[in-house]
């Protein structure tokens, strides 16, 4: 594990994220439409959202985690998913959703170690679930894994 800090993105860390964020698009053919200027010391990102199940309450959705290159495979990418688990826990949330690319095995091998469910697989993503209790088991294998 690396000596970097997991911490919400503040308002200055603006155009840091958009950076990262134009890495990640590039990443996928995509295109990122704002411009940056001054870059700073941030090398990861998080970005998540909330939405509402009808049969379940609030699920917490991750969107993105995103590691700058050069700083993978430190263990940051699984700092910023624990983060999500920590975050999903305080809101009592039972799920938290995601989807990855079928072609980063890496991430699919994380997924499978925190014993995620694969739900299905659609256009070139799978899309993954943690219920209530694996969100825990998962969090337990990251938090041991740490030390």
């Amino acid at each position: 594990m690396s000596n970097n800090t997991v911490r919400a993105a503040v308002e200055e860390d603006g155009e840091e994220v958009l950076r990262l964020l134009r890495e990640l698009a590039s990443l996928s053919n995509g295109q990122f439409r704002m411009d940056i200027d001054s870059p700073k010391e941030l090398i990861a990102v998080l970005v998540y959202i909330w939405f509402y199940s009808t049969w379940i309450g609030q699920v917490l959705y991750i969107e993105d985690i995103y590691v700058a290159d050069g700083f993978r495979r430190q263990g940051i990418g699984s700092a910023l998913f624990l983060e999500a688990i920590k975050i999903a826990e305080a809101k009592h949330c039972p799920r938290l959703q995601w989807m990855g690319r079928t072609w980063n095995q890496p991430a699919l091998q994380f997924y499978k170690k925190i014993h995620a469910q694969d739900i299905y697989e659609e256009r070139g993503f799978k899309v993954f679930r943690l219920t209530k209790d694996a969100i825990r088991t998962a969090a337990e294998i990251l938090e041991s894994s740490k030390q």
